[in-house]
C-alpha cells in the first residue's frame, strides 16, 4: 500500500468551478489542531490564488475532523479569520480516522471562479 499523499488538490481553469482538498502533514503540526488548521487553510489560499480565486469565491466547504469539540476550540478561529464572517455553505463531519494517523483535519472547498 502506498503512503497517503502529502497534499491533494484539483484546480480547473477556464471553468466556473474550482475544487481543492487539503490535508496537513507538517511535523510541527502533529497533534496540534491550530497549526494543522493554519497549514490547511494556507494551502487552500495558495490553490485558490493560483486559480484566480479568493476565500470569498468559496461556495461550499466540507471539513472532516477527528473531534468536533477540538475543531471548534482550535480550528474554527482560523476558519473565521479566513472568511471574515462571510461564510460559504459548509458541512462539518466527525470521523474516526483520516488517511494517516497524524492527520486531525481534512478540508475540501468548492469555489466559483468567473
Amino acid at each position: 500500500m502506498s503512503p497517503a499523499p502529502r497534499r491533494a488538490s484539483r484546480c480547473w481553469k477556464n471553468t466556473t468551478w474550482n475544487s481543492t482538498a487539503e490535508i496537513s502533514i507538517s511535523v510541527a503540526g502533529t497533534g496540534d489542531w491550530r497549526r494543522q488548521a493554519e497549514k490547511v487553510y494556507g494551502n487552500i489560499g495558495h490553490v485558490l490564488g493560483a486559480a484566480g480565486a479568493t476565500p470569498a469565491s468559496v461556495v461550499k466547504e466540507t471539513t472532516w475532523v477527528l473531534s468536533i469539540d477540538s475543531w471548534r476550540q482550535h480550528g474554527a478561529p482560523v476558519r473565521r479569520a479566513l472568511y471574515k464572517g462571510d461564510y460559504p455553505a459548509s458541512t462539518l463531519v466527525e470521523i474516526p480516522g483520516l488517511a494517516r494517523g497524524e492527520f486531525l483535519v481534512e478540508i475540501e472547498v468548492i469555489a466559483a471562479v468567473a
